[in-house]
């Protein structure tokens, strides 16, 4: 997931061993991280996630003998990594048999690739092999040579690489190109991948609803929503739900009162009163229930939207002896707290009332 960078290196442009103090970190892979699919080609398909594309390829057209195209099996599959085959049957007019992974910003902004783990999926320990890695910049190659990542061992074997001196390897060249295109001439995978960029990356846009969105900051805010900060992502870091309606004090600094009242005919009136000034709700349901199901809370009607004045005359009330609560509701499926029971805990748990087109209770609203 992405990991921000300090604050002062995400706002200034000061240099350090040469290079630029990053505005965005991205490290894959993560378990929640997800991906879309954005294009399915004869031999390979891309994706996209977190702000960044993957082209990787596939050997769709392997036959194993049967004469029709089935494919090979993938044995990473994201989140575990990206893998990549090489391709026993080229499509028309290609002759390059490689395993390839090549990766870009969705934007198209430049980017460092800044440390890579890499798993064989095949043995390269008799011949050796290196993974070649060609950054690019504006479609043009940023060496007249690629650079070599040693990569010789057996299957299952990882290799990871970072800016620090190693002759076999180091990230420190792969600077500020827009794309960097990796290459090794059996099947590998990217198991871990850390990525920089000065250019903000998509994170978490909070939309009505409360939806949830990675864009750029820039595009959340034209869209109305609130980004949620860099490091984040909609499915790492999802937008928060709205604090439920408060619950609903009694004036006696106790909250949701459970009441019981003992009638002996049906249809008497009722005249209840409750604070609704202290911690307003959109609207207020009263829920009820024979009061020999209170253990159980098992209810057995409602009165619905008794409005905002704190007193309701509740006529036609049933026979027998009852409990009853009243509850605030946001008028849209959503309840209220029902008030803590003598353990401290949420009476009837997180279960709705299911009355009133309650669909939804929601207990994290407080009322001091």
């Amino acid at each position: 997931m992405r990991r921000a960078a300090s604050l002062a290196a995400a706002i200034a442009y000061c240099t350090h061993s040469g290079a630029l103090a990053y505005a965005d970190t991205t490290v894959f892979f993560d378990n929640c991280q997800v991906y879309t699919l954005v294009a399915s080609g004869v031999t390979s398909d891309t994706i996209r996630s977190n702000g960044y594309l993957f082209t990787y390829t596939r050997d769709k057209l392997f036959t194993g003998g049967t004469g029709q195209p089935i494919g090979r099996p993938v044995r990473v599959a994201w989140p575990a990594g990206v893998e990549a085959q090489a391709v026993t049957t080229p499509p028309p007019g290609v002759t390059d048999y490689k395993a390839r992974i090549t990766l870009q910003r969705v934007d198209g902004q430049v980017f460092d690739l800044t440390a890579l783990t890499a798993q064989l999926l095949a043995n390269t320990a008799g011949a050796g092999g290196s993974i070649e890695i060609m950054p690019v910049l504006n479609g043009e190659d940023g060496f007249a040579d690629p650079l070599y990542f040693d990569a010789t061992g057996y299957y299952g074997q990882t290799f990871s690489y970072d800016t620090s001196p190693n002759p076999l390897g180091s990230t420190v060249l792969l600077t500020g190109f827009d794309t960097y295109k990796l290459g090794l001439y059996v099947d590998f995978a990217l198991i871990g991948l850390t990525l920089d960029s000065a250019a903000p990356g998509e994170q978490s846009c909070c939309l009505a609803g409360p939806s949830c969105v990675d864009l750029t900051p820039e595009n959340c805010v034209l869209q109305g929503g609130t980004p949620l900060g860099a490091g984040t992502n909609c499915a790492c870091n999802p937008c928060p739900v709205p604090g439920g309606p408060p619950p609903v004090p009694d004036g006696r600094n106790a909250t949701t009162p459970l009441r019981a009242a003992r009638l002996t005919a049906a249809g008497d009136p009722m005249q209840l009163s409750w604070d609704a000034t202290s911690c307003p709700s959109t609207d207020y349901n009263l829920i009820y229930g024979d009061l020999s199901n209170i253990a159980s809370y098992g209810l057995s009607g409602a009165v619905c939207s008794m409005g905002t004045s704190g007193s309701f005359e509740w006529v036609g009330v049933p026979a027998g002896s009852l409990y009853f609560l009243v509850v605030g509701t946001d008028g849209a499926g959503m309840e209220s707290s029902w008030g803590l029971d003598g353990a401290n805990q949420e009476r009837n748990g997180s279960v709705p009332s299911g009355s009133c087109g309650v669909t939804i209770k929601n207990a994290s609203g407080t009322c001091p």
